[in-house]
């Protein structure tokens, strides 16, 4: 009876962390696909539907979140309330899963799902893999109630609501495909063993009807059943995870380390160290058999693990999914629910302590190798743990012990999250552009990266009519200037790192040493706003290109290669330096000149995974007055293709001596295999 009454107060208080979580730790919008799906649901809210944008489907999302901003507006809350409830739903189903089990294998469960870093930092984000993972979560849910929980419910309905399941799942995001292996595992072992043959047919009836109905449906809305895929295709875009686009070793490393590194790095292997701690049974062939509850959710998150690893998700080509942590969180609540029901037997085992010892051991070791910041805030303080339940191991309290110190251990990582994002006070952002720009009653126009314009956008409700115009640095154009209406350049560290944004990918009138007035500042926020009167265009005093197609008397180290080319019949391969480009100083009349601005813009095409740099350096008499590499692995959105890079640099001429050369040249210390076309560099003066 005591037993009972503590377990109502257990589920209530992991829901209260998940409450807790997004009002002490909410760390904001990422400012791209989170924003998008608030325009969109915006849109729906007025009854636009755009087909053509393949996130329009991801329905479930949008619809929920539409009706969110119905209710309480377009704001933060209401962005991140469905997201927030369908993770409360997901803790409920793993309390009712476990409900029956003692407090501290249902805490462990609870635990492990609603503790997990990312499962906690997408609980309360405009994104749709919280709700994949309840879907996920659900469609197994009802195969286990049906298969091992006496109801007076009929099969057919079990069978349709796993279905439906799905079915909301393939309406919110495409990797529910991942799910695919494991309900034909459940179909083949309940072939095997000649059982629930009728809850299967229904279940294929009830996922054909719902597929049916779905084509049917854009057949006659769209013109077309196909609609949905054809979004896709049309939208696709070369990026890191076009696998099938890239060298094969790429997809090699993918396959067979780099999941596992992730894992790693995410702490999204802890429950699988306490189902590899039982040996015996994974390698059991009956016991994946699933005759129990224990080996059903066991085989699950496993076909789950190597299902999310190996399987394509393209249908032309062989193209795993891409390695981040968000796309996976459907692992965590089912690998939960499997390590609790494994820690009830690993309990009462004498050897358990130590074969999870090191196991965890061998985990913490590659962490420390690869330098992961989770060696220390997760791995160890889990090693702890289990010695000190090695140590007691023949308490009779070391079940409840246990549990209470691996919730301390798993703890430590969300109380650094909620740390760092109060650091960050997005609300304070927010708050500072509604009141120093979204206010104003006059036309303005203001100057700002990506993310910080579609944050922008979203805080003023996604109008047309705005006052104030935000525009990108790469959308402005000076020249469009109109007299009488302030500019405003908005530089914000967290929006323009969210924007994969460095100084040195700046337009010249944002560097440091150029905007205009300071309108506002934050220094503890690292905000500025300041105003630009004029724009003085700088006067360009050299500029040179070099094709690879002849040889240039300004560039030195020219080699010319025919396998990888961008344009014209030639390109260079690089070898540690590329072919540089040596200019001298005092033939650019720089006399009274302070500042010398350099930009830089070629194409590279990088087959191995590397960190190179633009170097700009200036050499005296074999003497470096300045040397400085810039790296620009930021900019390389796929390998093996070819990829545009951009510099924008500058240099004070104050210290340098009469004499000197100004070298630029691509440093490749790996020695990687990568081939460089149309190197472009330009010199810019500001005349005093």
């Amino acid at each position: 009876m005591k037993d009972q009454t503590i377990k109502l107060p257990i589920l209530l208080g992991f829901v209260g962390i998940l409450i807790l979580h997004h009002f002490l730790g909410y760390l904001g919008h990422f400012g791209y696909d989170d924003l998008h799906y608030a325009k969109l649901a915006n849109d729906l809210s007025n009854g636009i539907f755009n087909a053509e944008d393949h996130f329009s489907f991801r329905i479930t999302l949008i619809g929920l979140t539409s009706l969110s901003y119905q209710f309480f507006g377009i704001n933060d809350f209401a962005s991140a309330l469905p997201a927030l409830l369908v993770t409360i739903v997901s803790l409920l189903l793993i309390f009712f899963i476990l409900k029956k089990e003692k407090p501290a294998i249902i805490t462990i469960g609870l635990a492990l799902f609603s503790l997990s870093s990312w499962t906690l930092f997408y609980s309360d984000k405009l994104m749709p893999d919280s709700f994949v993972a309840l879907f996920s979560l659900s469609a197994v849910f009802f195969v286990y109630q049906f298969k091992f929980r006496k109801s007076s419910i009929s099969l057919g309905w079990y069978a349709f609501a796993a279905a439906f399941s799905l079915f909301l799942g393939f309406n919110t995001k495409g990797t529910i495909i991942l799910l695919l292996p494991l309900f034909t595992y459940f179909i083949l072992t309940d072939l095997l063993n000649k059982r629930h043959v009728r809850f299967w047919i229904f279940f294929s009836l009830s996922t054909i009807l719902l597929i049916g109905l779905y084509l049917a449906f854009w057949q006659i809305y769209a013109g077309q059943a196909l609609v949905r895929f054809q979004s896709i295709f049309q939208n696709s875009y070369l990026n890191l995870c076009s696998y099938s686009e890239q060298p094969l070793m790429f997809t090699l490393k993918r396959i067979s380390y780099e999941f596992v590194l992730l894992l790693i790095k995410q702490s999204m292997l802890v429950p699988f160290i306490f189902l590899f701690a039982m040996p015996r049974k994974l390698f059991n062939r009956r016991f994946f058999l699933q005759h129990d509850k224990a080996s059903f959710f066991t085989g699950s998150a496993i076909v789950l693990l190597l299902s999310s690893n190996f399987l394509s998700i393209s249908a032309t080509s062989y193209s795993p999914m891409c390695l981040d942590p968000r796309h996976y969180l459907f692992i965590v609540p089912i690998a939960a629910i499997a390590a609790a029901l494994a820690m009830k037997e690993l309990f009462l085992e004498q050897r358990a302590p130590l074969r999870l010892i090191l196991i965890t051991l061998v985990i913490f070791g590659i962490s420390v190798l690869m330098k992961y910041e989770i060696s220390w805030t997760l791995y160890f303080p889990l090693l702890i743990v289990l010695l000190i339940w090695f140590v007691f191991n023949k308490s009779k309290w070391k079940a409840v012990g246990f549990t209470c110190l691996l919730l301390v251990a798993l703890l430590i990582a969300p109380i650094k999250m909620v740390v760092y994002a109060r650091k960050v006070n997005f609300s304070k952002q927010e708050r500072i552009v509604k009141e120093q720009l979204l206010s104003k009653t006059e036309p303005c126009v203001v100057i700002t990266d990506q993310v910080q314009k579609n944050l922008a956008k979203y805080l003023d409700g996604f109008n047309n009519n705005s006052v104030c115009k935000f525009y990108t640095y790469s959308e402005f154009e000076p020249a469009d200037t109109v007299p009488g209406v302030p500019v405003f350049v908005l530089k914000n560290w967290y929006t323009s790192y969210l924007s994969n944004l460095t100084k040195q990918n700046l337009p010249f009138y944002a560097q440091e040493n150029q905007v205009g007035e300071v309108v506002f500042e934050d220094s503890v926020l690292n905000i500025q706003l300041f105003r630009i009167e004029e724009f003085s265009e700088p006067e360009v005093i050299f500029q040179s290109t070099n094709n690879f197609e002849s040889a240039n008397s300004v560039w030195s180290g020219f080699q010319k290669d025919e396998q990888h080319v961008y344009s014209g019949s030639f390109s260079s391969r690089v070898g540690e330096y590329s072919s540089t480009i040596a200019i001298k100083l005092d033939s650019l009349g720089l006399e009274n000149i302070h500042q010398l601005i350099i930009e830089s813009a070629f194409y590279i095409n990088m087959i191995d995974d590397a960190d190179p740099s633009i170097v700009i350096s200036v050499e005296r008499e074999e003497e470096h007055s300045l040397w400085k590499g810039i790296s620009f692995k930021n900019q390389i959105k796929s390998f093996g293709n070819w990829m545009p890079v951009y510099i924008n640099e500058q240099i004070d001429l104050d210290k340098i001596e009469s004499g000197s050369v100004l070298k630029i040249y691509i440093f490749n210390p790996e020695q990687a295999e990568m081939y460089l076309d149309d190197f472009a560099v330009k010199l810019m003066v500001f005349s005093d």
